[in-house]
């Protein structure tokens, strides 16, 4: 007489159709049946190991744009300047990682310009002067092209090297400028010459487009939170021409590590801008700045082993 067990019953149900695929799939993970008593969990270690491998530098990266970003978009500068010598020291290609940096900080100062305006950091409303102003700064970005050419056909050791002369100035500059007491508007002739100089240095570098905006602005006594503001427009649109030379130019680029770079800078925006309206800048200004120089510093040293 068969006696009726409800618990057995639902062991037979759960287990009775997936017991041989669970069986296959564990003696795949063994490997060899010799191995079942010596391990019994298998080469399991190994396949989680080769996941955390898998993963563990894409978030890395993602981690560190999401960092980097939440300093370069507070301060209105120093992302790519910041992100590119790091990425290389990470071992990217210098002009791959110049490329990563772009296009990540490109889809960054599409969402900052938006926040900006609705924290009313700045007023991006039509014919305002920071639209205008962010306008002249970006159309002066058809520099970055010519630098983005200059970048391809010059030496990588140079191309470091000349980074690294970039990172100790400016960064010597945001350190140890001091901000004028009255605040006033920049003319925009003297914005389409600082514009064209950084955003060349853009093209050749990735980044250093936002803390020569910033140095200068600082020094005619900008309002700082508008500048941050208005750095965000311009360099979207810098960074689009300075995509386009490369491009142009046929750089391969890692797809993956793009992305990556691109979902932690996005995710740094929000609270980088909620940042810029609450706090002073005063004291993230001199943090860039020396980090700049740190950075420098250290890239100098890594050109030294290439």
């Amino acid at each position: 007489m068969n006696v009726y067990h409800p618990k057995k019953q639902k062991i037979n149900r759960i287990l009775g159709p997936n017991i041989l695929p669970a069986i296959i799939i564990w003696l795949l993970l063994v490997g060899d049946g010799r191995n079942i008593i010596r391990y019994p969990l298998g080469y399991t270690h190994l396949v989680i190991l080769k996941i955390w491998n898998a993963v563990s530098f894409p978030l890395f990266l993602a981690l560190t744009s999401f960092v980097v970003g939440l300093i370069g978009f507070t301060v209105g500068g120093g992302f790519g300047t910041i992100l590119a010598p790091i990425l290389m020291i990470y071992g990217f290609n210098p002009k791959s990682a110049i490329v990563m940096v772009l296009i990540s900080q490109f889809a960054g100062e599409i969402a900052a310009v938006f926040l900006h305006h609705r924290f009313r950091n700045a007023n991006f409303g039509f014919n305002s002067h920071e639209i205008r102003h962010g306008i002249i700064l970006g159309v002066c970005g058809l520099s970055g092209i010519l630098g983005a050419f200059i970048a391809i056909a010059v030496n990588n050791r140079i191309l470091i090297l000349y980074n690294v002369v970039i990172l100790i100035t400016l960064g010597s500059l945001v350190t140890f400028i001091r901000m004028p007491n009255s605040e006033r508007n920049i003319s925009l002739r003297k914005a389409s010459i600082i514009g064209a100089i950084a955003s060349l240095n853009k093209g050749l570098t990735g980044g250093n487009y936002g803390p020569t905006i910033l140095a200068g602005s600082i020094a005619m006594g900008a309002n700082i939170k508008k500048t941050v503001a208005t750095i965000s427009l311009a360099e979207a649109i810098a960074c689009s021409f300075a995509i386009i030379g490369y491009v142009y130019g046929g750089i391969k680029i890692d797809l993956l590590s793009i992305l990556v770079i691109t979902i932690g800078t996005i995710f740094s925006v929000f609270p980088s801008v909620y940042m810029v309206k609450k706090l002073s800048t005063g004291s993230l200004k001199k943090f860039i700045g020396i980090t700049m120089i740190s950075l420098g510093i250290l890239l100098f040293f890594k050109s030294m082993c290439i």
